[in-house]
């Protein structure tokens, strides 16, 4: 929907889950992936696991390339219990840490950044139109 797009929103760090830390060990990483896509393939060294990743404006991962297959950011969201598609991921002694920001689907109106915004003075309709772009209210 053209209404419906990624747009800053003060005051999400104020969400309690804001940032997250994942830490799953490599063969339960390697095991979720390859029971949701049995193609991934997955070297002895973790390090080279790792491919391309694509972002929305957002921030949020589209795709991203694990053993050689690609997963959807939803697909991984999903997979791995996360709170949000904005992730990254470390390899750390033998866990793959993934740490995301961010709570929800990236789109639409943040009740974080709504409550900032009434805060700081804004009134429902400036609200309204800040998360969902190009609206007319009546």
């Amino acid at each position: 929907m053209p209404y419906l797009r990624s747009v800053e929103s003060p005051g999400e760090e104020d969400c309690g889950k804001f940032e997250g830390r994942f830490a799953f060990s490599l063969y339960e990483f390697r095991g979720r992936l390859q029971a949701a896509d049995p193609s991934a393939v997955f070297s002895v060294l973790p390090q080279d696991w790792f491919g391309k990743i694509t972002r929305s404006d957002g921030g949020g991962v589209l795709t991203a390339q694990l053993g050689g297959a690609e997963f959807t950011g939803t697909q991984l969201r999903s997979l791995f219990s996360l709170p949000s598609t904005n992730m990254s991921f470390a390899v750390e002694g033998g866990d793959v840490v993934i740490t995301t920001r961010g709570y929800g689907h990236r789109v639409g109106m943040s009740q974080y950044g709504a409550e900032a915004m009434a805060r700081s003075g804004a009134d429902y309709r400036a609200i309204l139109q800040h998360y969902y772009t190009g609206v007319e209210i009546k």
